[in-house]
């Protein structure tokens, strides 16, 4: 879903405050990520601050090019699975316990666990702070400005993109706190900093548009063209009487169209 019109989205990026203020293509993708999720939260919320395990296609096709190499009767299981929901990791365990046997669960686990991992995990400007708060050093804070409003599924898979940036002796450091504000759902608090430090002009933009989508539709609706209306109405008096008639006429034998009809 794009919650913006093409031409809303147009007109924030070409306002000249939000340029200044850095606003720019990725970002505003960035931006309507959170409100998709915002319409998430909700209409299909969730447990608050639990993890959540789903396995879907790509988890199967995921595991099945792991090491070790897993059993296709495992796989088949799983496909049992596909797009069921749950809410914390003890659940999905429990789940895969149940289903694989405990040698199979025992094995297999770890991997399904990495890409069955669906939480999501972003950086806004609220976790920044936040993370400032609990005295991270400025220069990891700095080196995560790349991952700013990136969306990603998956905890484990977060934090090797958090060490890939810090490096692994600050990640192992500072890489819990990071996942704990990545992983907690501020999204509404990240809506608000993000307008407030990129569109301060958001609501007039936004009206403006919707004036003028207005009156695109009032002028498509209620500015008739007089000359094409005409056109249409002869056209339509053509193809009804007139052009019936003149092939009527060519059928007739001109004796029958030239004779008089006799007095009484």
């Amino acid at each position: 879903m794009n919650p913006f019109h093409p031409k809303l989205r147009k007109a924030l990026l070409a306002d000249p405050e939000h340029r200044r203020r850095g606003l720019t293509p990725a970002l505003l993708i960035q931006y309507e990520g959170l409100l998709n999720q915002a319409f998430h939260d909700r209409y299909y919320p969730e447990p608050d601050h639990e993890d959540c395990y789903r396995i879907t296609p790509d988890t199967i096709l995921s595991v099945a090019s792991a090491k070790p190499q897993m059993p296709d009767v495992i796989i088949s299981k799983l496909q049992s699975k596909i797009g069921e929901l749950f809410h914390g990791k003890n659940a999905f365990l429990e789940m895969l316990k149940n289903l694989l046997g405990n040698d199979g669960f025992q094995e297999y686990k770890d991997v399904i666990l990495k890409y069955a991992d669906i939480t999501h995990c972003t950086l806004a400007d609220a976790a920044f702070a936040r993370l400032k708060k609990k005295d991270i050093p400025d220069e990891v804070l700095k080196a995560l400005k790349p991952l700013k409003y990136l969306r990603m599924r998956g905890k484990e898979r977060f934090l090797a993109l958090v060490k890939k940036h810090l490096g692994e002796e600050a990640a192992n450091t500072h890489g819990s706190a990071i996942l704990s504000e990545a992983a907690a759902q501020n999204t509404l608090d990240d809506i608000k900093i993000f307008r407030d430090t990129y569109m301060p002009n958001f609501d007039r933009i936004h009206r403006q548009w919707v004036n003028d989508q207005k009156a695109a539709i009032n002028a498509h609706y209620f500015d008739l063209d007089v000359r094409n209306l005409l056109r249409s109405s002869l056209n339509i008096l053509k193809n009804i009487f007139i052009v019936p008639l003149s092939k009527w006429i060519k059928k007739q034998p001109i004796d029958d169209l030239t004779r008089k009809t006799p007095r009484a």
